[in-house]
């Protein structure tokens, strides 16, 4: 599904991003990245969507190197790779229906199938009542909601997460955690990059952590006990 070959990443203002990264995440996995801020995360999860190109290496999704996609290819893999924010980005003078609706708009979707898809992506992640509602009219948890159905749109075989939870209560960081769960029971492809230690290690996913713009560990599914130690 995802594979990184010996990839390095260097930003414009020459800043390394990633250094010598080699992983393969399958189809159907639910993957944390940990790490401390400025180490990777956010630049391994740009580099599958594409908005990143690595330096060196080779970037493989759906079994297509992203560096010599068309801007036309590259369009399609993002419909297959939805991503959500840590600060949501929401259209704050579309309600929560337009804002899901938007997405399917802007990529030729008819009016018939919009009205169809956008009710049932608010019903699934429990927003059916509000989705008459501004962003500033409704708490933070349920505008991460609506980043996620908007993510849902094309019904993506990935589905990124970039720090989720970070603006969240514990409580409410926990029902977005349990919906991406959720998706993933479902077969979508889940790569979630976080600080939240907590939620790490009850979960007991796979854990790559990055240090440095590199994986400074990779462990397996199951292998987190409470007691682990985990640099996040």
């Amino acid at each position: 599904m995802i594979e990184l070959r010996d990839v390095s990443a260097v930003y414009p203002n020459g800043t390394l991003a990633l250094g010598e990264v080699n992983c393969k995440i399958e189809k159907g996995e639910f993957v944390f990245l940990v790490g401390p801020t400025g180490h990777g995360k956010s630049s391994l999860l740009k580099l599958i969507h594409r908005e990143l190109i690595p330096s060196k290496g080779e970037v493989r999704v759906a079994g297509q190197d992203t560096k010599t996609l068309s801007p036309r290819q590259v369009a399609f893999l993002r419909r297959r790779v939805g991503m959500i924010f840590q600060d949501f980005r929401l259209l704050a003078t579309r309600t929560l229906w337009e804002n899901v609706a938007f997405a399917l708009r802007v990529t030729g979707v008819s009016r018939r199938r919009i009205h169809r898809v956008v009710p049932d992506l608010l019903r699934r992640v429990h927003l059916s009542d509000k989705a008459d509602a501004f962003p500033d009219q409704v708490s933070a948890g349920e505008q991460q909601r609506a980043a996620i159905a908007r993510a849902l749109v094309n019904s993506p075989a990935i589905l990124l997460a970039d720090e989720p939870t970070g603006n969240l209560d514990t409580d409410t960081g926990w029902g977005i955690m349990k919906l991406l769960a959720d998706i993933n029971l479902s077969g979508t492809t889940v790569i979630c990059a976080t600080h939240n230690r907590g939620i790490v290690q009850a979960l007991r996913r796979r854990v790559i952590t990055l240090s440095h713009g590199k994986i400074a560990l990779d462990v397996p599914v199951g292998a987190i006990r409470p007691t682990a130690s985990i640099r996040i």
